[in-house]
C-alpha cells in the first residue's frame, strides 16, 4: 500500500478503523483476499498509527510503502543427490589444486564414518498467493539413485530422507566392478609425482602401504613426496625432500640427507636424513639426525642422536650422542665423539622448565605482596580486637533482651567480620601459591635427580679423543671430561667429600 509524496494525514479517534477499512477496499479491488494474509498488515498499520497518534499530523515527504499482504510461498522440491563423502576428505584447496603432486591417491576412512550419502528426492509443499490461487511445488528430478553394490564391510542405513553408507572398519575406500569396499593393505611399486603423487591418509585409519621398488639406484618414495599413513613398509630408498609420517614405518633402503621420517615405531637400514619417533632402530647411521625416546643403532658413522636412552653397538667417529638417562656403547672404534647427558634434552622439556622457572619467580613476587597485606590485616585486627569483643557482647545483650540493635553497631560488626573473612581468604591463597611453588620446585629437583642416576657406559676400552659432558639445572653448569684409556667403563655424577658435583667413574 503506497502513501504518496505530499500526502497529509491527521489523527482522529476513528482513524485506525477507517484506515484498515480503506486498505481492505483497495485489496478487494486488486482481487486480494482480506483477513487471510493480514499478519504483516497488522504490524505495518500498528506502527504507522502509533507514529501518527504521537505526532497528530504527518506529511509524507517521500513515497512510503506499507506491507499489507504476505502470501504463503511454496516449499521448493529438492532433487536427489549422491555425495561421495570419502572424496570430500581429500578435496584440495585452491592453492593445493595447483600442486598436482597432492591429488589424493587413497581415500582413508575410520570405523563408523559415513563414506557415501544419497539424499532422496523430496516433493516440496504447496503455497497460496494473496489472491487465493493454489501454488503447486515442482516435481523433483531423480537422476542419482544408487546402482552400485557394497561389500559386507559397509553398512547401509536407509532413513526417511537419506541412505547412509557407513564403514564398519577403518581402512581405505575402493570401487571396483561396481562394488564399493573397505581395504587395509595397499601394494604399489613406487610413490612418485608421476604415479601416485603424495599420499595423505588419516593416521587412525588402519591403512598399510607396501612400496615394492627395491632398486638401489631408484627412489621408492620419490623426491618431494609426502606420505601420511598408519603403517608403511618401504623396500627401497627415500628420496630428497621426501616427508613420511606414520605410526609404524620400516625402510629397507636408505634415506636421503634432506628427507624426514616420523613414526612411533621406526626401523631404517641406512639413515642419512632426519628421523623422529619413540622406538627407533637404525642399522647404519651415516651422518643423519635421530630424535626419539629409545634409540638403538647397530653402527654409527657420524651424526646426531637425541633420546632418553641410546644404545650403539659399534661407534666410529664424529658422532654426537645426547641423552637424558643413558648412553651405552658396545664397541668404540673411533674418536672425536661427544657424549652429553642433559635432563631436559627435548625442546618441550626445556620450554616447560623455563616456563615453570618464570612461574616460580612470579609466584614468589606475588607471595611477598600477599605477606605484606596479610600482616597489615593482622595488625589492624589485633589493634581493634578489644573493640570488636566489646561490640560483640553489646549486640548479644541487645539480642537477648529483645532490644532493636543500633544500625551503626551492626554495620561496624559486619566490617570486623569482613576483615576476618578477608584475612582467611588471603591466607588460603597464600597456602595455594606455596603449594604450587613446592610442586614446581619438586619437578626441578626430579630433573636434577635424573642427572645423578644417568650413566654413560662404554663396554669397550676408551681410545682417541672422546668427550663426556653432564649438564646441571641447579646450578646451571656443564661438566666436561675426556676419558683416558685406563679409565673405567661407566661414568656418572656424584658429590665429592667437599659437596662439589663432579664426573665420577663407577664399577660395573
Amino acid at each position: 500500500f503506497t502513501l504518496k509524496k505530499g500526502s497529509v494525514i491527521e489523527w482522529y479517534d476513528e482513524f485506525e478503523e477507517d484506515f484498515r477499512l480503506y486498505i481492505n477496499k483497495k485489496k478487494l479491488r486488486a482481487n486480494l483476499l482480506i483477513y487471510a494474509f493480514d499478519e504483516v498488515m497488522n504490524s505495518s498499520v500498528k506502527a504507522f498509527v502509533s507514529k501518527l497518534r504521537v505526532n497528530e499530523r504527518i506529511e509524507i515527504k517521500d513515497k512510503e510503502m506499507l506491507h499489507v499482504a504476505q502470501s504463503i510461498d511454496p516449499v521448493l522440491s529438492t532433487n536427489d543427490k549422491l555425495i561421495l563423502n570419502y572424496e570430500l576428505t581429500k578435496e584440495l584447496s585452491e592453492v593445493e589444486k595447483k600442486d598436482y603432486s597432492k591429488r589424493g591417491y587413497i581415500a582413508s576412512v575410520e570405523k563408523d564414518e559415513v563414506i557415501i550419502t544419497y539424499q532422496k528426492a523430496q516433493l516440496g509443499k504447496s503455497g497460496r498467493s494473496c489472491r487465493g490461487q493454489y501454488i503447486a511445488p515442482k516435481e523433483p528430478s531423480v537422476k542419482y539413485e544408487p546402482t552400485f553394490n557394497v561389500s559386507e564391510l559397509i553398512d547401509v542405513v536407509d532413513e526417511d530422507e537419506t541412505i547412509l553408507y557407513k564403514a564398519k572398519e577403518s581402512g581405505y575406500v575402493t570401487f571396483e566392478s561396481g562394488v564399493y569396499d573397505i581395504k587395509k593393505d595397499v601394494e604399489i611399486n613406487e610413490i612418485s609425482f608421476k604415479t601416485t603423487g603424495s599420499i595423505e591418509t588419516k593416521l587412525d585409519a588402519d591403512v598399510s602401504i607396501n612400496v615394492k621398488e627395491s632398486d638401489i639406484f631408484k627412489d621408492a618414495v620419490g623426491m618431494g613426496m609426502e606420505v601420511e599413513v598408519n603403517e608403511i613398509n618401504i623396500d627401497g630408498n627415500v628420496g630428497s625432500n621426501a616427508r613420511i609420517i606414520a605410526n609404524i614405518a620400516t625402510i629397507e633402503g636408505q634415506t636421503h640427507k634432506s628427507s624426514f621420517v616420523n613414526a612411533d615405531k621406526l626401523e631404517i637400514n641406512i639413515h642419512k636424513g632426519k628421523a623422529e619417533g619413540r622406538e627407533i632402530h637404525i642399522t647404519r647411521l651415516e651422518h643423519g639426525e635421530v630424535v626419539g625416546d629409545k634409540v638403538s643403532i647397530s653402527q654409527a658413522l657420524g651424526g646426531i642422536i637425541r633420546a632418553n636412552e641410546v644404545k650403539v653397538e659399534t661407534l666410529s667417529s664424529h658422532t654426537t650422542i645426547m641423552a637424558t638417562s643413558k648412553i651405552e656403547i658396545t664397541k668404540l672404534k673411533g674418536s672425536e665423539n661427544h657424549f652429553l647427558i642433559d635432563p631436559v634434552l627435548r625442546k618441550s622439556g626445556k620450554a616447560e622448565l623455563e616456563e615453570s622457572e618464570e612461574d616460580i619467580k612470579t609466584l614468589q613476587i606475588e607471595l611477598r605482596h600477599m605477606d605484606e597485606n596479610i600482616q597489615k590485616e593482622k595488625d589492624t585486627l589485633d589493634k581493634n580486637k578489644k573493640a570488636f569483643n566489646d561490640l560483640k557482647k553489646r549486640l548479644l545483650h541487645y539480642k537477648k533482651n529483645g532490644v532493636k540493635m543500633p544500625s551503626a553497631f551492626v554495620a561496624k560488626y559486619k566490617q570486623f567480620q569482613e576483615a576476618y573473612t578477608n584475612l582467611g581468604t588471603l591466607e588460603k591463597e597464600r597456602k595455594e601459591k606455596n603449594s604450587r611453588i613446592e610442586m614446581m620446585s619438586a619437578k626441578h629437583d626430579a630433573h636434577q635427580g635424573d642427572v645423578f642416576s644417568a650413566r654413560i657406559i662404554n663396554h669397550d676400552s676408551w681410545k682417541g679423543h672422546n668427550e663426556i659432558k653432564f649438564k646441571l639445572i641447579e646450578p646451571l653448569i656443564e661438566l666436561v671430561y675426556v676419558p683416558k684409556p685406563t679409565d673405567k667403563k661407566i661414568f656418572g655424577l656424584k658429590k665429592d667429600s667437599e659437596g662439589e658435583i663432579v664426573i665420577a667413574q663407577f664399577d660395573e
